[in-house]
């Protein structure tokens, strides 16, 4: 009951406090940016690490999540088998992928199901019904699980920055009575200039 009592409370706080409820959300994007930042441009001898990617959703937002992964500089992201006497192999599935893992491919394969793009972030308590991302890993391998477990939400952030304040809205909406029109205005602007500003990243690294 105390417990209920303290989150009844903060959320209260939260509702008069716009500006506090609005940090909640940009704040873990921006700290996660910083990090990107930090650590994206280090270059070592550190060896790199194999994930399968299977996505079975092929939304914008699992694509974008497919190519962050992909721009990780720590990992050899495939989506495929290599070529078999110069044939290319289909992409993996969720049974196939488990079959590589299991056949020592490669230490983790994640998994994008289904309906990921309708919900890819979310900010509330779990839910049965909602489509989850799966990582299955090669349990002699207890590093590398938790490394693509982290690398995971630091690319689920910068790689959707847009989807992210898209979502951030609708809780803000649920939990703090919504935004006015002008607020409301702004915060689109915002998401405007963002997925440009993705979408030319996109544009240019297709072109290199």
């Amino acid at each position: 009951m105390m417990i209920s009592a303290i989150i009844r409370t903060a959320i209260v706080s939260l509702r008069r406090d716009r500006g506090a409820l609005a940090l909640s959300f940009i704040l873990p994007v921006v700290f996660f940016s910083i990090f990107a930042v930090i650590f994206g441009g280090r270059r070592d001898s550190t060896p790199k690490i194999k994930v399968l990617v299977v996505d079975e959703d092929h939304s914008r937002a699992s694509q974008r999540l497919v190519q962050g992964l992909k721009q990780e500089g720590s990992l050899v992201v495939q989506t495929r088998p290599e070529p078999v006497k110069g044939a290319e192999q289909p992409e993996y599935t969720a049974a196939t992928g488990e079959a590589a893992v299991k056949a020592g491919t490669a230490p983790v394969a994640v998994i994008i199901p289904y309906g990921f793009g309708e919900n890819p972030i979310s900010f509330g308590p779990a839910n049965a019904s909602r489509p989850t991302i799966q990582l299955l890993k090669d349990s002699s391998d207890m590093v590398a699980p938790q490394v693509i477990a982290g690398l995971l939400q630091k690319v689920a952030m910068t790689s959707m920055p847009d989807l992210m304040a898209e979502q951030g809205s609708k809780y803000f909406d649920q939990f703090a009575g919504g935004l006015t029109r002008e607020q409301r205005d702004r915060l689109n602007e915002g998401i405007r200039y963002l997925r440009e500003r993705q979408d030319s990243g996109a544009a240019t690294s297709d072109s290199s």
